[in-house]
């Protein structure tokens, strides 16, 4: 057994006495709780209920497309953001499973559910009703994974026994179905479904006219029906509401004993677990076979009104066929019963069971295809018995994943397997949007991806290796006992050693570990380690050890500056980079985690820092969702108000070098100062009072202030990752950057709303709607149907605005003046009190390094032309005749969106740094998506409507903008141990750059605005493949995680002077004046 498997054998022994061990394993502790079934009943409802949110508006389309004036695009929408949500959210769940327990991560869920169903139930327009009920269903899908298929194989495992696994995953999942057929069967009762009349639909085969029966429709039938709905909502929310109740009064994680000895051990950790996955063939086949079979059922039931309509059949009868088929799949579980008792013989029932599935699936196939009779009987028979032999594979193939994968964590093999299945289910809502897909060539694709699954489950070779760990328990726990025993031995044999490693202490631990191996067969129990429990010693040996197998150095400069590498320079030719005569950079010397200290005040640094970069945005972009009013007011035309939205990217590449050597020579402080004050100076220049005989005057001081306040944008930008360098610990430091780098796109969500609040728009006017063209409003013809008095009170109202900006900024300055350290006293990492390269050498360094302008100009295309394209958003929609008001909440709605994406895959990435571009690449996908849909329908080539415009631009703000402190993290990461500040200002510098260009071609007037949702769905396309070829790199990360121990020379050249941060100190004693590097054994981090 290699070091790596013996330190996590002894994960268990180390904190663990023989004694210990030996009660954890005898049989005699394992019990088997009554309790357990109501913990399944609760859980069961939770799934139940969960469908029945998630499937509420399908059985009752029609009647909503009558009501709210949906079509089928607003049905297939909401499904597709099901599947959407559910991918974004399973790999967060399967996490919060596996660290926070079942309690939390059903709290959670449950939690979210019932905030979903309150924004369903707000009274408002039939189209802002919709995206209401849009958003609360993508919460739903959000909140979903965690109470259904992520935690049903987490639940059977935790507490139930080995011979009733099967059958507890069956409940528990088939509990949705139960769900779905609720929905199926109360939504059409509760809501009416309109008249259409009688059966004589079967035999024509014609499609319902909703758009004729809306006129045959009076408006107290329409209120009347919009009430039935309301109701239906409300009941929802109480049975979300009474469950919520439930879980806070009693519902425990886990039993105080485990039921098995499999449940009894642990797991592998997350990261741990998720490589193993990837490394397991057979999980990999069944992961196929669940994905294909799942991901177009799903898909197909909850489109299956849709599709039967279109062969005549109507909302009801489609209703009852729902019902029956998902209460008749309850008789699925029979199956799973059966498994349990021969679960040797489960291969062949998965077998069985597809077959006949293919089966029923053909026969209804061919009933829509009417090349047999479409009878009742046969409707009914072939509906039902296809989905109750379906579901008899979802909990069989399931347990088989979790069999084959132990000691992975179930909630970890659930939660990728859903995420397959989601990712197929939105593959195929995707394709039945386009109008060639046809109803009956839906039926045809369920039958295939059943058939193909056949083959595949006889080739998969079946592996029951948390089953053999039950059966055999009596052996595992006498080989375990002295295997553990022998571990325990050595590690402890390890802990008494000194500190002088040279090579005999490698070959002592090589004989260690040869006296601690033992059969694969005995390793059952994998507890997470506790690392304080570690010498000093014993950590670093181990940790050179794991370097020196990687290929890895750690090397000590002559100043005492350590750097370790993972690969990319040789040693030289990073050490010569560090050498500097200009500048003396404090001594790792006796660094240490113990000296280490994280202050409360950093959450105020970040939220006064965060309110600054937004006030950057905030009036960088006044002018753009009030363009209307001011080319009234002013005389502008649009080429003016691209030029004033312009003017901040133009300060920015003027001003980001000088910025950037600000930032990194005279500390935060000074930069953040710096920003401030020429906000103040750019907001004050604006609000000038001048009357309207003077707007050519006004008009130069307001290009003036915007361009003084872009100067401070590189600070307010790329500041960023040196507030979180400086202040917060490594893993909260993705989290600091996504709060501090998001906040600028705060701002301009808060531009969005604050400016058409506060400014009337002129475009509602009724004399507007006369000037229209297809270029959008003519506002100078507008202008002169205005009186002066007029004219003078919509001024009025824009330097109303301009103050409220002023005072805003004022008041922010004082907080900076009074309160704003540069840096903490003691730094929060390692890396934090280290030194960084000085400015020159920095920026020749990064002018050289090929990947990382790789990377700038992937950032720079995918944000910088996204952000000059939704700068200018109401001046591209007013082509659409989309008003200012309407534009600001779209523009809104994006921004928040994304800053919410950005800080929730913020805090995930904190965790997992080694997989920060696959998520960058999935985000940018999505935004790729998103923007595709939205160009076809500006181009024509989808049928315009408002919700999908609405819902495809607040996605793409979601996606993009939840890209750019993962940017900034990656770029800071694979540039280490350049300044933060300089690289974060070459990477806002090409963002702003190419927003320049953009800017360019809106002023010139033979291009117009229509080919710029083209150029932004394009360059966010093209990101893809670049970023996918960019080579990621941790330096800075691998510092803090090794957290190796060199003491500090006795150099007398460097007079105590220290800088980390991008600040400098000196010390007293004429030494530097820096912790000092310990065990930090009480795991414990100080805090002010």
């Amino acid at each position: 057994m290699s070091l790596r498997e013996v330190d996590e054998t002894a994960h268990l022994v180390v904190n663990s006495s023989p004694d210990d061990i030996e009660r954890r394993m005898a049989a005699g502790s394992i019990k088997v709780y009554k309790r357990r079934w109501y913990i399944l009943i609760i859980f069961t409802l939770l799934n139940t209920t969960g469908n029945i949110l998630w499937n509420t508006w399908p059985p009752i389309q029609e009647t909503c497309q009558l009501v709210l004036g949906w079509n089928k695009t607003n049905v297939l929408i909401i499904g597709a953001l099901q599947a959407l949500g559910s991918i974004i959210s399973i790999v967060p769940s399967a996490w919060l499973l596996d660290t926070k327990g079942l309690r939390f991560a059903v709290l959670c869920s449950i939690s979210l559910q019932t905030f979903a169903v309150i924004c369903e139930l707000i009274p408002t327009h039939p189209e802002w009703r919709t995206v209401f009920i849009t958003f609360a269903e993508f919460l739903i899908s959000v909140a979903v994974p965690a109470v259904q298929n992520a935690g049903v194989l987490v639940l059977s495992a935790t507490w139930f026994p080995p011979h009733e696994r099967m059958t507890a995953t069956a409940i528990a999942t088939l509990a949705s179905y139960l769900g779905s057929a609720f929905s199926y069967i109360v939504g059409p009762h509760l809501v009416p479904d309109v008249d259409y009349g009688n059966l004589t639909k079967y035999e024509t085969g014609q499609s319902i006219d909703i758009d004729t029966l809306r006129n045959h429709t009076t408006p107290e039938q329409m209120k009347f029906l919009l009430s039935r709905i309301n109701d239906y909502l409300f009941i929802e929310a109480v049975l979300v509401g009474v469950l919520l109740f439930t879980v806070l009064i009693y519902f425990p994680a886990k039993p105080p004993s485990p039921p098995s000895l499999s449940s009894a051990a642990g797991r592998l950790d997350f990261c741990s677990g998720a490589k193993t996955l990837l490394k397991n063939r057979s999980f990999w086949l069944l992961l196929l076979i669940f994905s294909v079979s799942n991901g177009v059922n799903w898909g197909w039931s909850s489109v299956q009104d849709l599709i039967f309509s279109g062969v005549g059949i109507d909302q009801k009868t489609a209703g009852w066929l729902g019902f029956s088929a998902n209460v008749a799949s309850l008789l699925g579980i029979s199956f799973s019963w059966y498994a349990d008792r021969i679960q040797s013989f489960t291969k062949p029932i998965l077998i069985f069971l597809f077959v006949a599935t293919a089966g029923a699936q053909t026969v209804l196939s061919l009933a829509c295809e009417e090349i047999i009779p479409l009878s009742k009987p046969v409707f009914f028979a072939s509906g039902i018995s296809q989905v109750v032999l379906f579901c008899g594979t979802v909990p069989l193939i399931m347990e088989l994943a979790a069999e084959c994968t132990y000691p992975v964590a179930e909630g970890i093999t659930s939660g990728v397997m859903v995420l397959s299945v989601y990712v197929i289910n939105l593959i195929f809502f995707i394709a039945f949007m386009f109008p060639q897909a046809s109803p009956r060539w839906m039926n045809w694709l369920l039958v295939s991806s059943t058939v193909v699954c056949i083959p595949l489950v006889a080739v998969y070779k079946a592996k029951y290796k948390r089953l053999d760990v039950d059966e055999s328990k009596q052996r595992i726990t006498n080989r375990s006992l002295s295997s553990s025993k022998r571990v325990r031995s050595s590690v402890l044999s390890r802990r008494s050693e000194k500190d002088n490693r040279t090579t005999a202490p490698r070959r002592e631990s090589l004989v260690h570990e040869k006296e601690a191996t033992i059969d694969d067969s005995s390793t059952v129990i994998i507890i997470r380690s506790l690392n304080r429990d570690l010498s000093p010693s014993a950590r670093l040996e181990r940790y050179l050890i794991s370097l020196q197998r990687a290929g890895n150095f750690v090397i000590c400069l002559s100043f005492g500056f350590a750097i370790t590498m993972n690969q990319g320079k040789s040693f030289e030719e990073r050490a010569a980079l560090l050498r500097s005569d200009d500048r003396r950079y404090k001594s790792m010397g006796s660094v240490h985690q113990n000296k280490c200290k994280i202050y409360k005040r950093r959450w105020y640094i970040l939220a006064v820092f965060s309110v600054v970069a937004a006030l950057n945005n905030l009036i960088w972009n006044t002018w753009g969702p009030i363009q209307g009013t001011s080319q009234v007011v002013f005389g502008w035309d649009s080429t003016t108000i691209t030029l004033l939205a312009d003017w901040g990217p133009i300060s920015f590449v003027v001003t980001v070098v000088p910025m950037c050597w600000l930032m990194d020579m005279k500390g935060l402080r000074v930069a953040v100062l710096a920003a401030v004050f020429c906000e103040f100076i750019g907001a004050g220049l604006r609000c000038i009072p001048l009357n309207g005989e003077h707007v050519t005057l006004q008009t130069w001081l307001i290009h003036c202030g915007q361009f003084i306040t872009g100067i401070g944008g590189p600070i307010a930008m790329a500041a960023a990752p040196m507030v979180s360098a400086a202040w917060f610990p490594p893993d909260q430091r993705t989290t600091a950057t996504a709060i501090s780098s998001l906040a600028c796109y705060s701002g301009t969500a808060l531009s969005f709303i604050l400016g058409p609040l506060m400014v009337p728009d002129v475009g509602d006017m009724k004399a507007a709607q006369n000037l229209t063209t297809n270029s959008g409003i003519d506002y100078l013809a507008l202008r002169k149907l205005f009186n002066q008095s007029e004219i003078d009170h919509l001024r009025h109202k824009i330097m109303n605005l301009m103050y409220t900006e002023l005072g805003i900024t004022t008041i922010t300055m004082l907080f900076v003046i009074f309160h704003f350290p540069e840096k903490p006293k003691l730094p929060p990492s390692v890396t934090a009190a280290m030194g960084r390269l000085e400015f020159k050498i920095g920026a020749k360094n990064l002018l050289k390094n090929g990947q990382f302008w790789l990377l700038v100009f992937i950032y720079g295309m995918g944000t910088g032309v996204y952000g000059g394209w939704c700068s200018i958003l109401d001046l591209n929609l007013s082509q659409f005749h989309i008003d200012q008001k309407t534009a600001g909440w779209l523009g809104f709605g994006a921004v928040v969106a994304g800053s919410v994406s950005g800080i929730s895959l913020s805090i995930f990435a904190d965790h997992f740094t080694r997989y920060m571009k696959l998520i960058v690449i999935a985000l940018l996908t999505g935004a790729t998506v998103s923007l595709m849909i939205f160009t076809l329908i500006c181009a024509g080539v989808i049928p315009y409507s408002k919700v999908v415009l609405f819902v495809t631009s607040i996605l793409g703000g979601l996606f993009v903008n939840g890209t750019i402190p993962l940017f900034f993290e990656l770029a800071v990461e694979s540039t280490y141990p350049v300044a933060e500040g300089i690289t974060s200002g070459f990477l806002t510098f090409s963002n702003n750059f190419l927003q320049v260009v953009f800017y360019i071609f809106p002023m010139l007037p033979k291009f117009g605005l229509r080919w710029i949702n083209w150029c932004t769905f394009v360059t966010t396309a093209l990101c893809i493949p670049l970023l996918a070829l960019w080579r990621q790199k941790r330096y800075r990360s691998d510092v803090d995680a090794k957290d190796c121990y060199i003491p500090a020379p006795h150099n007398r050249e460097l007079n105590g002077e220290v800088n980390y941060g991008g600040v400098s100190s000196t010390s007293t004693n004429g030494h530097p004046s820096f912790p000092s590097i310990q065990e930090n054994t009480d795991g414990l981090t100080p805090s002010a």
